[in-house]
């Protein structure tokens, strides 16, 4: 027997984490509403709550089952390495990571988009790896748009973009036409 975990109407608060993510939800197994789920981001661990006490016979045996799956890899926690054994509390929380991820990547793509606009991005970052750090080279007064309208400005852009890849580099922006790449 396996269970589908999930949470819905989940809110996360990272301006009042601390040591753990503070959030609440509502805890759905097999796509049924049975229980709560929270954490106050103090560094405790995660509450789960039944919203009856059949729904609490259930999160137990969901638990159960959880703890009997193979343990897990450490995933985003740089300089950890190991695996940590799971249970129903483990699972809630992974689910709450992979969201935070989610909007963290939402933001940073956002932020990175808007930055293109007036730079070029570079970053010593191999394609795949998650992105740790970047540069921008920009012109001032100038969108990469405006110089792109130029002749002169499109040989300024690829003469910086092969600058760069000379020296290694790997540009991130996705509003320069391929032929300048």
């Amino acid at each position: 027997m396996s269970y589908k975990i999930e949470l819905k109407s989940l809110k996360i608060n990272l301006t009042f984490s601390e040591e753990t993510t503070m959030f609440q939800a509502n805890l759905y197994v097999d796509g049924k509403h049975v229980g709560f789920a929270s954490n106050d981001g103090r560094g405790g661990n995660t509450h789960i709550m039944g919203r009856s006490s059949n729904d609490n016979d259930l999160i137990r045996k969901v638990d159960e089952w959880c703890k009997s799956l193979p343990e897990k890899k450490y995933d985003g926690l740089e300089g950890l390495e190991g695996t940590y054994p799971q249970s129903l509390e483990t699972v809630v929380d992974d689910l709450v990571y992979e969201e935070v991820k989610k909007k963290d990547e939402k933001s940073l793509q956002t932020k990175l988009k808007n930055k293109m606009k007036k730079s070029i991005l570079i970053t010593d970052d191999k394609e795949g790896e998650t992105l740790k750090s970047y540069s921008e080279l920009g012109w001032k007064n100038y969108t990469i748009e405006q110089l792109l309208q130029q002749e002169v400005g499109r040989n300024m852009i690829k003469n910086a973009i092969q600058q760069q890849k000379n020296k290694g580099k790997r540009v991130l922006n996705t509003n320069i036409p391929k032929e300048l790449m």
